[in-house]
């Protein structure tokens, strides 16, 4: 893995064009820069498109001066081989760091230097990344895929890959009129994601986080203890039953509850609450494979962390599954 610069393009108020390429991904969170990145050493065009602003996904940092936060995915373990000799090399080139150990399984919990996205960029360096474009709908002819977009433009491929939540690749598929068959659609229907609401927090002086337990809160983010944020800050989330419960509710009446779960009524030092809903936090069910062929011809894959594991190592994991299928074939 190179230091070459990753190539993102935003298409926000350019004119709508056309595009053809051999491989295109949505999503550039950790499975769909993964994918790119194998695909890099082979002689297949990809692109990468994505809706956001920026590439991590639920990997995802947000900076607001001197504060930032991990406000997805904390941190990632690794357990398979091919996992670690890409943190290997992100370790050497001073991505990634060790924030802690597991007492339990002694494994090292790696984040970002600057944040968990910044693990998600580096991967994707030198591929053809182009974010602020949102695809609506994908359809097919038979020999060819296309991805239309918000912004009027398309994308043509032979080979499409999805790391979008299935609920969000089933609306896509939806809106382009196709029909995957009962058998599959029924299989794909059947997974399910946990929602997770998460209070980003500043306070005025660190607080030790470490031993504080509420029954309304999954996980407390020390950002000021990984090192990504120069002013203390907090990411609280919530557990899945609460977050389910109150995600429609006014969120900043939410986000102050989590953060009076973990500072008590009296909010002491807290300056500055933020909130965000993460309606595809983390897959309940898993895939029976790492890669999930929806249609044959033209070639349709769903990856992710529902196909290789709910975790961050998971969507790596099956990432590399596919770039293997895909170079196979």
């Amino acid at each position: 893995m190179g230091i070459e610069k990753m190539v993102i393009t935003s298409r926000r108020n350019i004119q709508a064009q056309r595009v053809h390429t051999d491989v295109l991904i949505i999503g550039a969170g950790i499975a769909g820069a993964t994918l790119a990145r194998k695909l890099q050493s082979t002689n297949l065009s990809c692109i990468v498109l994505d809706k956001g602003r920026g590439v991590g996904g639920r990997m995802s940092t947000r900076r607001r001066g001197d504060v930032a936060f991990d406000h997805g995915a904390q941190f990632i373990t690794v357990r398979d081989p091919r996992v670690q000799v890409i943190f290997n090399n992100l370790l050497s080139l001073g991505v990634v760091q060790e924030w802690f150990r597991g007492s339990a399984d002694g494994l090292p919990r790696y984040c970002g230097t600057q944040g968990l996205s910044q693990i998600v960029g580096a991967i994707a360096k030198g591929c053809d990344v182009r974010t602020s474009t949102e695809v609506t709908s994908l359809s097919h002819d038979g020999t060819h895929w296309t991805a239309t977009c918000v912004n009027g433009d398309t994308y043509t491929a032979r080979v499409v890959v999805s790391t979008a939540p299935v609920p969000q690749t089933l609306n896509l598929l939806a809106n382009g009129a196709v029909d995957l068959g009962n058998e599959i659609r029924h299989e794909l229907t059947s997974l399910r994601y946990e929602r997770c609401i998460a209070a980003l927090v500043t306070t005025s002086a660190p607080v030790d986080v470490r031993s504080i337990v509420h029954p309304d809160v999954a996980y407390i983010g020390d950002n000021l203890d990984k090192g990504i944020s120069a002013t203390p800050s907090y990411t609280i989330h919530a557990t899945p039953d609460v977050s389910e419960r109150m995600w429609d509710e006014d969120r900043h009446t939410t986000a102050q509850h989590l953060a009076r779960c973990v500072f008590g009524d009296a909010l002491p030092g807290v300056i500055d609450v933020e909130v965000h809903g993460w309606k595809f936090s983390r897959p309940i069910d898993q895939a029976a494979s790492t890669v999930f062929e929806a249609v044959m011809r033209p070639q349709l894959l769903l990856i992710g962390d529902a196909f290789g594991g709910a975790r961050v190592e998971g969507a790596i994991i099956s990432a590399l599954d596919a770039a293997a299928r895909i170079t196979s074939a």
